[in-house]
């Protein structure tokens, strides 16, 4: 291969797809058995131009759930709304859209160019086989390949991998994600983002009175002590996921190796993973 990408969220399946486009042969290992479930993104308007790009435009415009104006923040209990911006003709919109329809939409169109992606192929070592190839061993399976791309959220993992010197770029964190009904379409008609002492909060209208929540906080017992009663989590299993922590890599041990995104900077990593692929 010359391209292995680790990870099959948006930022690594658009790195494939902009690899493919250009004629790389590409793999993705993603270690779930099957697409990761999650709410919902809310996209900036920068967005459309990537799905142009990538050949996703009008596959994206049918699944979403809103074209949002802005994202309405809450500031020292006061909620602001801030519009992305506006041409001299028209306001800029961006996206909400289901993560699991969005993940399809990218993952059908990776492999309509060809893309191979393996599912339930956890990455468990990185090593160099020559000054241009480097391999990569999963649970099941080995793979060479020129070019390593790290679009895994779980960057611990991989950081420590490929690494040889980073920094803890946060304390450890526990996210919940899920969803609330609700009758006021007003209340979520923007998507909505909030910094509470103990971490943050976002929702966003999905339709049909769901709305999609994601939030973040500083501990466990926080997470029990603050999590909405009307919270409802995407299975059992989602009530309190693992603590992380972000990591800033300073040297990597591999030439070879892109790391495009970190979490939940959407846009950023789709626009990065397609200059890796450059």
């Amino acid at each position: 291969m010359d391209i292995t990408i680790i990870g099959a969220g948006v930022a690594g399946l658009s790195a494939a797809i902009a690899a493919a486009q250009k004629g790389f042969r590409t793999v993705v290992l993603e270690r779930t058995p099957n697409l990761r479930a999650g709410p919902g993104e809310t996209l900036h308007p920068g967005a459309e131009a990537i799905f142009s790009t990538l050949g996703v435009h009008d596959a994206v415009e049918k699944n979403a759930c809103g074209r949002p104006l802005g994202i309405a923040h809450n500031e020292s209990e006061t909620w602001r709304r801030k519009h992305f911006g506006q041409t001299k003709d028209q306001a800029w919109r961006g996206y909400h859209i289901r993560r699991q329809a969005l993940l399809e939409v990218f993952l059908t169109r990776a492999q309509e160019l060809g893309v191979e992606v393996q599912f339930a192929e956890p990455v468990l070592n990185i090593t160099t086989q020559t000054s241009k190839r480097t391999r990569i061993t999963t649970r099941n399976k080995t793979f060479d390949s020129t070019w390593v791309i790290n679009a895994s959220a779980h960057t611990k993992a991989t950081t420590h991998t490929i690494a040889t010197d980073y920094d803890n770029a946060s304390p450890p964190l526990f996210v919940a994600y899920g969803y609330e009904t609700t009758t006021n379409k007003e209340e979520v008609a923007w998507p909505q983002f909030s910094l509470l002492p103990w971490g943050w909060s976002w929702r966003a209208a999905l339709g049909d009175g769901e709305t999609a929540i994601v939030e973040l906080y500083k501990s466990k017992a926080l997470l029990t002590t603050h999590k909405p009663q009307s919270f409802r989590t995407l299975d059992q299993n989602d009530a309190a996921r693992p603590f992380f922590t972000y990591l800033h890599a300073k040297h990597y041990a591999y030439n070879s190796f892109a790391q495009p995104a970190h979490c939940k900077h959407i846009c950023i990593s789709m626009r990065q993973a397609i200059i890796c692929s450059e």
